[in-house]
């Protein structure tokens, strides 16, 4: 399945009334665990990677293992710092920003404009947080339930 859009599936969550899993990943096994209970229950998964290193390091990784999922997945890149980080998340196949909470105001209004160029959504943390559900790098099993509340 190709890797689809953050904002048409978080769109598709909402309307439908179920959760979208955000899932922290810092390791390709972590990654292949969560789309592998994601396949398993039919659910769409979000894959989220924070820091330069991480990203260059998993992404086209994470891009190639999610177009051979069945289930619908999104790539989505937190803590950006900076237009480099954020132009750097969009070539490796990143739908979604999320801006690191303590950077200037004239960086977020760079990272804004390069991805609205892009046509990629930049997601504050706190919609990030109160609209999904979040699900941090260290836990070692996840099962996912999308299914309709």
């Amino acid at each position: 399945m190709p890797v689809v859009g953050f904002t048409g599936l978080h769109e598709h969550a909402t309307k439908l009334g179920y959760d979208l899993a955000v899932v922290n990943v810092n390791s390709l096994p972590i990654a292949r665990g969560i789309i592998g209970s994601g396949s398993d229950q039919d659910a769409p998964v979000v894959l989220a990677v924070c820091g330069r290193d991480l990203m260059q390091e998993l992404l086209p990784s994470l891009e190639s293992m999610a177009r051979r999922a069945l289930n619908p997945i999104s790539l989505l890149a937190k803590r950006i710092q900076d237009a480099e980080q954020a132009t750097l998340a969009i070539r490796l196949g990143c739908s979604g920003l999320v801006m690191a909470d303590d950077i200037s105001d004239s960086a977020g209004s760079e990272i804004r404009a390069i991805a609205a160029s892009c046509g990629i959504p930049v997601i504050e943390q706190s919609v990030l947080s109160a609209s999904l559900v979040e699900i941090d790098e260290e836990l070692e099993a996840v099962t996912l339930n999308a299914m309709a509340r």
